[in-house]
Order: C-alpha cells, then structure tokens, then sequence
C-alpha cells in the first residue's frame, strides 16, 4: 500500500464509532451508568416502568399503523390493519396487565442480553484489540451472559424484580465500556485505534 493509499484512509476510530468526539462516549458512558444506579434502587419499579413504556411504545405504533392503513389502502391493507390492531392490543394488554407483560419482557430482556453478550466479543475482536481495552468488553459480555443466565434460571420462580436490577447492571457496564472507550480514545488522540 502506498503512501498516498494511506493518508487516504480514516482512522479506524472512525469507521467503528463514526465522527463521535471521544467526550460524546464519555459522556453517554457516564449517563448510562447513572440512569443504571438509579434503576438499581428500585428493580421492581424500573421493571414495571420498563414494561409500562414499551407498552405506550406500542400503543403509539399500533395507532400509527392502524391510521397508516386506513390512508393507503393497498396491498396487504388487511395485513396491516392487522398487524396495527396487534401492536395495539399488546401495548393495551402490556399497560392493563403489568405483571403479566413484565414475565414476556423478562424473556425478551434475556434475548436481549444475549445478543448483547454476543455483540461485546465481536467488538472486543475489532475494537478492544486496538485500544488495549478489550477486557472490558469481554467482561460486559461475560456479564450479560451471566445475568441471561439468572433471568433464565429466576423466571420460573417469580423473580420478576431480577429484570430491573439486571438492567441497571447492563447499563453501568456498558456505560464503564463506553467511557473507557472515549477516555482511551482521548488519550491517543485523532489517529486512535
């Protein structure tokens, strides 16, 4: 590769976090390791707000879809009124029936923390082996993996609360890997990575 080739690239900081400043990701690291202590006060309560605003969020999209349906009628315009009607009646029964709603979150939270577990060793594999930082992705994938396993193992006994205190924990530690990232980003400067 010449020279010329080189200098034309980007540093590889910026093909894997975009033109974000190294404060941005200190900053939102920060945030989120807040918003997870504070959520760790509380898990019952973080649960139930967590089901209450993914019921609203599907309440609102339900209603989008089913109004969307009736303006473009179409192809598929029953398939939409139907999947509009659906969303509807899942953020209907999400907010009628929290603790209901809260047992399906926790699963969907676990299937979530999966693919978060999976996501933080392919960025330890790209980004941590650059940065010298990669232990703290692998710990934050160590770690969703573990509490995957305890929402799992808890689900079935009543443990619903484990959903509040187990994301207040995903959102310290993904909010101490991005602040590292950013400080370690600050550290070596414009060609980071």
């Amino acid at each position: 590769m010449t020279t010329d080739q080189t200098a034309a690239q980007p540093p590889r900081a910026a093909i894997l976090f975009g033109k974000a400043p190294w404060w941005v990701l200190l900053m939102e690291g920060l945030v989120l390791m807040a918003l997870g202590l504070i959520a760790a006060l509380a898990p019952l309560i973080s649960a139930l707000a967590v089901t209450a605003i993914v019921g609203w969020v599907y309440m609102f999209a339900g209603g989008v879809r089913l109004v969307s349906s009736l303006t473009h009628r179409g192809p598929g315009f029953v398939w939409s009124l139907l999947i509009g009607a659906l969303a509807l009646a899942a953020g209907f029964l999400l907010l009628a029936k929290p603790l209901l709603g809260l047992f399906s979150l926790t699963v969907v939270i676990g299937a979530f923390f999966f693919a978060d577990a999976i996501t933080s060793f392919l960025m330890a594999a790209t980004v941590g082996r650059h940065s010298g930082r990669m232990a703290w992705l692998v710990i934050t994938g160590v770690a969703d993996l573990i509490l995957d396993a305890a929402i799992f193992a808890g689900l079935w006994s009543g443990a619903l609360w484990l959903l509040g205190l187990f994301a207040a924990v995903n959102l310290v530690l993904i909010g101490a890997s991005l602040a590292v990232v950013g400080v370690t980003l600050r550290a070596q400067g414009p060609k980071a990575l």
